[in-house]
């Protein structure tokens, strides 16, 4: 069993470069808030999709880790070059990876508040219309109209 020491350099620094890549995917797996949502109903969901995701990291970090060991060292997995992956995962979750994780709270954010204000804006004024319909005081005509009204966006609810 021959050991080519000369190629250990390419794989330290591809196991490190693969521990930085690894850090970026989990952040890209994972919820922006952490734990998801509080609500009560959801946490079963939020928990089997936090299991796919840590899954899908694992098998990932496994795919990379051999990967490298494949191209770098004949398959031989060593012990540095896995101190070297986490090393690499460690320097990306404490520089880097801050500022993704913050800049992708702020998407996140910005995309939720996007959302509530276009669907809660629709939500309100077809709640409206159907509580007119039930009153019998829109006919059909007026509820198309006031439909196309509010997807021009000139809805005007004191009618």
């Amino acid at each position: 069993m021959e050991i080519h020491q000369e190629r250990y350099p390419a794989y330290l620094i591809a196991s490190l470069v693969l521990g930085v890549l690894l850090g970026l995917i989990y952040d890209l797996l994972h919820d922006p808030k952490g734990q998801g949502a509080e609500k009560e109903g959801t946490r079963a969901v939020n928990l089997l999709l936090n299991a796919f995701a840590d899954l899908a990291f694992c098998l990932i970090a496994a795919c990379g880790v051999a990967l490298v060991a494949y191209a770098t060292n004949r398959g031989r997995v060593r012990w540095f070059a896995l101190a070297a992956t986490l090393g690499g995962l460690l320097l990306y979750r404490h520089t880097v990876g801050r500022a993704v994780r913050a800049l992708q709270r702020a998407l996140a954010r910005a995309l939720a508040l996007a959302l509530h204000h276009t669907v809660g804006r629709w939500y309100v004024a077809l709640k409206q219309l159907a509580a007119r319909r039930r009153a019998k005081r829109i006919t059909s005509i007026t509820l198309r109209r006031a439909l196309f009204e509010l997807a021009r966006g000139e809805w005007n609810d004191t009618r």
